[in-house]
C-alpha cells in the first residue's frame, strides 16, 4: 500500500476565498452572533432611579471631553425586554448625566445583561461596557429588581411603586455616549482604538409613571464596584412602558 502523504492529501498553494464583502454582520463572519441594526423592542419596561452622587467619583469615570451636570446625577435603570430583535433579555444601565458641546447625554458607565447576544452587539457596535450577570425584574403593584454577579452575590436592588401617569412627549430620544475601546493585540494593557460614540434610543410609543422608589448599592464586590457612585440624595423614580428602537448607526463624537 502507498504510505499516507499529508502534503499529497492537502496540497499547498490553494488560496482562501473569503473576502470582506462576504463577511456577515458580525463575528463569527460565517455565522454572525447578532443581526444588523436597527433593533426593535416591544413591551419594554424600564424602572428608572435618578440620584445625586459624589462629584469627584463621577468625574473619575467620565471621559475628559464630557462635562457633568451642575448636580452630578446617576441614572440607574433596570430594563426588562420580553421581546426584541436581539431576543428577550434583562439589563441594568448605570449612566451619568452629562453634556458634550452643550448637548445633554447619558454616559454609559457600566451595563449588565443576561444575554450573550445583547452583550456582544452592544460592546462591538457602540462600545457599551457590558458584562453578563443575573438580573431579576418582577413586575407587579410593586416592582422588585435585583442584580447578582456572580449568581447569589447581590450588587444592587431596587423597588418601585407607581403613583400616577405623567405626560411624556412621543417620540422621544434617549441619547447615550459610550467609550468604545479596543485592546491593542501588539501591546497588552493598551488600546489601539478609543472612540466616544453617540447612540440613540428612540421611544416610539408608551406611557410613563412616577411613584415611590429607591435603589440600594450593596458594595460587596471589588470586581463590580457600583458603590463607587454612591447615593447621596435620591431624585426621581419612574416606570416607562414602551415600544422602542435602538438606532442602526452611531455617531463618533471624539477619537482619542
Amino acid at each position: 500500500a502507498t504510505p499516507f502523504d499529508p502534503l499529497q492529501e492537502h496540497p499547498a498553494g490553494i488560496p482562501g476565498r473569503l473576502t470582506k464583502q462576504q463577511c456577515g454582520a458580525s463575528m463569527p463572519v460565517d455565522a454572525p452572533a447578532y443581526p444588523r441594526p436597527p433593533y426593535a423592542y416591544r413591551d419594554a419596561e424600564l424602572v428608572v432611579f435618578e440620584y445625586v452622587t459624589d462629584a469627584d467619583a463621577a468625574a473619575a469615570l467620565l471621559p475628559a471631553s464630557l462635562e457633568l451636570t451642575d448636580e452630578p446625577t446617576v441614572e440607574l435603570t433596570f430594563a426588562r425586554y420580553p421581546w426584541s430583535t436581539l431576543g428577550p433579555y434583562n439589563e441594568l444601565i448605570v449612566a451619568l448625566l452629562c453634556t458634550h458641546g452643550g448637548q445633554p447625554y447619558k454616559h454609559a458607565v457600566v451595563l449588565y445583561v443576561d444575554s450573550d447576544t445583547a452583550l456582544v452587539s452592544g460592546r462591538e457596535l457602540a462600545g457599551f461596557p457590558k458584562k453578563l450577570a443575573r438580573i431579576t425584574i418582577e413586575p407587579g403593584a410593586v416592582y422588585g429588581c435585583r442584580l447578582e454577579r456572580p449568581a447569589g452575590i447581590t450588587l444592587c436592588t431596587g423597588v418601585f411603586e407607581a403613583a400616577a401617569p405623567v405626560p411624556f412627549p412621543l417620540p422621544s430620544t434617549r441619547q447615550f455616549t459610550s467609550l468604545r475601546a479596543l485592546p491593542d493585540p501588539e501591546n497588552p494593557g493598551a488600546f489601539s482604538l478609543a472612540e466616544l460614540v453617540q447612540t440613540d434610543w428612540i421611544i416610539e410609543a408608551g406611557e410613563v409613571f412616577v411613584g415611590s422608589g429607591s435603589c440600594h448599592l450593596t458594595g460587596v464586590s471589588a470586581l463590580d464596584p457600583l458603590h463607587l457612585l454612591p447615593i447621596r440624595r435620591p431624585l426621581l423614580s419612574m416606570l416607562m412602558r414602551c415600544r422602542m428602537t435602538v438606532a442602526g448607526t452611531g455617531r463618533i463624537l471624539e477619537r482619542y
